[in-house]
């Protein structure tokens, strides 16, 4: 969601917060909520929103917050959090949060798995190089956290917690998950996230076996089916383009 009223344009990062009007933002984020929540009354079957930092270009910097607030809301939209930036972020406070969310929509969360962008590592002070190392240990932390019946520990690369238990747990195994961090590495996605139930990748987050006539799943591994009829621009993204034969 971008701050829509600024007199110049935002080419410098991190960009002055002295434009920053609180009363113009408020106003902005009402109108996006409320948006999303007409969203659904029009037939779409996802409405969501992303996690950037230090620009007016996006003023989510927690979209779980926005999650929340659509919560009770709507009654049938999917709740697409499209995403937490996972490297940069807690996985055991993302994978909370996210269950959460699964829970106070009755199972509707589709759980965004992001990389992000090298300015947010430098905004949290995180070395970009780390970023795929980071990504592919949180997920796998995620998804055990939210798999996994009895307190654990975890001794990552990255990650180190002596013991973890969550609660709430998702309102079922897992929530429908997407790792959308890069296309150029679509296939190697898609063969990492096989081994899980319940994750896809590329915008075509696999669901729950049997819970979505549009996406379609399996507990062996994730066959990935079409996309939704309808889904709302403000959050699904773009098709990936055709990967060329090397």
């Amino acid at each position: 969601m971008p701050y829509t009223d600024l007199k110049r344009e935002a080419h410098d990062w991190p960009f002055p917060n002295k434009y920053f009007d609180p009363q113009k933002a408020s106003e902005h984020y009402r109108a996006y909520v409320q948006s999303m929540i007409e969203a659904e009354q029009c037939g779409f079957d996802w409405v969501g929103c992303n996690e950037h930092h230090f620009s007016p270009y996006g003023l989510m910097a927690n979209c779980n917050i926005i999650g929340g607030a659509l919560a009770y809301q709507t009654s049938r939209v999917k709740i697409a959090m499209i995403g937490n930036l996972i490297p940069i972020n807690n996985p055991i406070r993302v994978a909370e949060e996210y269950a959460m969310l699964d829970c106070m929509t009755g199972g509707r969360l589709v759980a965004g798995m992001m990389r992000g962008i090298p300015h947010e590592y430098i905004a949290y002070n995180i070395p970009p190089s780390e970023s795929w190392g980071r990504q592919r240990e949180a997920i796998e932390l995620i998804i055990k956290a939210w798999t996994e019946p009895e307190p654990f520990g975890w001794e990552g690369e990255h990650y180190q917690f002596r013991q973890i238990s969550i609660w709430p747990k998702p309102s079922e195994t897992a929530p429908a998950t997407g790792d959308l961090s890069h296309y150029s590495r679509l296939r190697e996605v898609r063969r990492r996230n096989a081994r899980h139930h319940g994750t896809g990748a590329a915008g075509r987050p696999a669901q729950r076996e049997g819970s979505d006539p549009h996406l379609q799943g399996s507990r062996a591994g994730q066959r990935l089916g079409p996309r939704p009829r309808t889904s709302s621009s403000a959050c699904t993204p773009a098709s990936p383009r055709p990967m060329r034969k090397r």
